[in-house]
């Protein structure tokens, strides 16, 4: 998989990964570790085309429904369903509204700093970041 494509996987993962709830894993399904565990080339492909389209794009919108289930350290499942919504204008703006049955968040990116505001708490947070939205997304990725 190329980089753009991880990119926007991880683009499409980040509000389940910022909202802090972690996938479930039931003993049916296959580890990272099992050999068996294959890519479908027609799930790559897919995903090569949509990415080769978004790189023609100046700017887009994407809205994405997500459910994630957790299970607690007692063995309890807890599903979480939110919806997050991007403005993208590559290559160093975006900005991440995210609002989930836990919390709602905003993400902006401006090409130099990275603001996240969860106004349910009336706190947020400011950091620095490289000057590119992929650059970015590989620095949060390593943190």
């Amino acid at each position: 998989m190329t980089r753009t494509n991880r990119l926007l996987v991880g683009m499409l993962l980040a509000p389940i990964v910022m909202s802090g709830a972690a996938w479930a894993q039931d003993d049916t399904m296959p580890s990272e570790d099992d050999a068996d565990v294959a890519v479908q080339p027609e799930a790559i492909e897919a995903l090569d085309r949509m990415a080769a389209y978004l790189r023609t794009l100046s700017q887009f919108q994407l809205t994405a429904d997500f459910t994630v289930d957790e299970v607690t350290e007692d063995g309890q499942k807890i599903q979480t369903a939110g919806v997050s919504t991007y403005y993208v204008r590559p290559p160093d703006r975006l900005r991440l509204e995210l609002r989930s049955d836990r919390q709602t968040r905003t993400y902006v990116y401006d090409g130099k700093t990275v603001t996240q505001y969860a106004p349910g708490l009336d706190l947020y947070s400011v950091f620095e970041a490289p000057a590119t939205i992929a650059d970015m997304l590989d620095e949060a990725d390593e943190k």
